[in-house]
């Protein structure tokens, strides 16, 4: 609840898969390819509210054929955010599962 507050109490569009509740289930209401500044993104609007850009490796998995086909089928995913992974090379990732 203390994310929905703070998403709608700030002036951003976007939420940060780091502000996500951990372990918490996100139904996933759309899937969209946008362009950005650093090329295209894989956003997700979360509970009709929450709009997120996951990371590259998620824009690389799916093609636009795929996005439409999900964003048309009635059984919805959920994202769950598991948190930052250290990785061996000193860089950190978002963990970041669908069921």
């Amino acid at each position: 609840m203390e994310n929905y507050l703070a998403f709608l109490n700030s002036n951003s569009d976007f939420t940060s898969l780091k502000d996500l509740e951990l372990e918490k289930k996100y139904k996933v209401t759309n899937f969209e390819i946008v362009e950005t500044k650093y090329g295209p993104k894989l956003l997700v609007t979360l509970d009709n509210i929450l709009k997120v850009i996951l990371p590259d490796r998620f824009t690389k998995k799916f093609t636009v054929n795929q996005i439409e086909e999900m964003n048309s089928n009635p059984v919805k995913f959920t994202l769950i955010y598991i948190g930052m992974e250290k990785k061996c090379n000193g860089y950190s990732r978002h963990l970041v599962t669908f069921e």
